[in-house]
């Protein structure tokens, strides 16, 4: 939980000058707020970012891991992302702004993955977690339908929640509700499929990073760095607390049109081409169904 706190701290600061959740005085003499853990904690079999002192929190702005769940690189990033995201957008968390908040902690747990294991991370979430496996990760950027050993999909919104149905969504016209079996089996319906529409989101930006052809739309990959500032941007300059996934993708657009015009920034028109083509092939655009 040090080490990847610790990581997660580092990559922050290193590519933007973030000091910790809060950077609450940027340059200022006293840094952001200190990172603290609550790890192996009871029998949770989770991991979480506390918002405030609660049953399950033993006080505000802290992280809890369960027993093994620090142990995850992408997870430790996952829930530090959490508390930057209250400290900015401070995303409502359910329903789509929710899923919003989910795909970005998501984008960055990879993101930090690939950093911390000096480029040898992956798409995948959560995979080093207990019960977990590279051949079974929690979640997928890169395939968030999730597939079985036989290459059958983990996804299908009509059927209820399982381990064989637990896959997520990756175009908006698959966009689960709290009315699809899939999302109304699980908790208090996962704050309204949180937890599933987050991939649509990731689909998004996993064809940002790498590229690659999906529903008939071509991408042309801009790199893990670019999606690194794209991600940024959005999250401190063009969100809301209820911003929709289309209007998340419509951010990403408008952080790619702002730092093309920051030089230095390494953008240009065309990536910003390219961000328009992941909204269309993950259908995050207005007036897709």
């Amino acid at each position: 939980a040090f080490r990847y706190t610790g990581a997660v701290r580092d990559y922050f600061f290193l590519v933007f000058g973030r000091n910790s959740f809060d950077d609450n005085d940027q340059d200022g003499p006293a840094g952001g707020a200190a990172l603290e853990s609550y790890v192996r904690y009871g029998n949770v079999r989770n991991a979480y970012w506390c918002p405030s002192k609660s049953y399950y929190c033993p006080k505000q702005n802290v992280m809890v891991f369960g027993p093994g769940y620090a142990g995850a690189v992408d997870i430790v990033a996952h829930e530090m992302v959490h508390g930057i995201i209250q400290h900015e957008a401070n995303l409502v968390y359910s329903d789509e702004p929710g899923a919003v908040n989910e795909s970005i902690a998501d984008i960055f747990g990879a993101l930090i993955e690939f950093y911390a294991k000096s480029g040898n991370g992956n798409w995948l979430l959560g995979e080093q977690a207990p019960g977990y496996s590279m051949e079974r990760p929690l979640r997928s950027l890169a395939n968030p339908n999730l597939a079985s050993p036989e290459g059958t999909s983990l996804f299908d919104k009509s059927q209820a929640f399982s381990t064989s149905n637990r896959g997520q969504p990756d175009h908006y016209g698959d966009v689960v509700t709290i009315d699809d079996q899939i999302c109304s089996t699980t908790w208090l319906n996962d704050n309204g499929c949180v937890h599933f529409n987050s991939g649509i989101l990731n689909k998004f930006a996993y064809l940002i990073a790498e590229g690659g052809e999906h529903r008939g739309t071509p991408v042309k990959a801009l790199g893990r760095q670019k999606l690194a500032h794209l991600t940024y941007r959005t999250l401190t300059a063009n969100l809301n607390q209820t911003a929709t996934l289309i209007e998340a993708a419509d951010g990403y657009l408008q952080s790619c049109l702002d730092l093309t015009q920051k030089q230095g920034a390494g953008f240009t028109e065309s990536d910003c081409d390219q961000v328009l083509a992941a909204q269309q092939a993950v259908g995050l655009v207005y007036g897709s169904s």
